[in-house]
């Protein structure tokens, strides 16, 4: 099947920020925990440069050196779910499980208790 794609940018500075809203379908940002004034920033330059498409929220929340990866995960979704959808994010990715090296399965468990957390279907 030959369909087209969308195309979704991520950007950080302003130039590149206003050209994503230019020529993408959408627009991606990083919050990490410490810095959503920066991820609202970038929205709003989004959004003022005529940027309409959805935007997402990539948060990063674990590394190698967080002591409890999966848990860390699970209670950031329940944290930052709202700080997101105020921001105005019409998507929101958490993980980086594979980057902080915790095993599949973990991987698997911290999905299925963010679901519940969120009460989302799980299934």
């Amino acid at each position: 099947m030959n369909r087209p794609l969308s195309l979704v940018i991520g950007a950080g500075a302003r130039s590149a920020v206003e050209r994503a809203a230019r020529l993408g379908a959408g627009f991606v940002t990083v919050a990490f925990p410490q810095d959503w004034d920066t991820a609202r920033t970038q929205i709003g330059w989004y959004r003022e440069a005529g940027g309409a498409g959805p935007v997402v929220i990539r948060i990063l929340a674990v590394s190698q050196d967080t002591p409890d990866p999966v848990a860390t995960l699970v209670d950031g979704a329940r944290k930052e779910r709202e700080r997101c959808v105020e921001l105005g994010a019409d998507e929101i990715q958490w993980g980086d499980l594979n980057l902080a090296e915790v095993p599949i399965r973990d991987q698997v468990a911290a999905m299925e208790a963010m679901a519940k957390a969120l009460d989302l279907d799980a299934s």
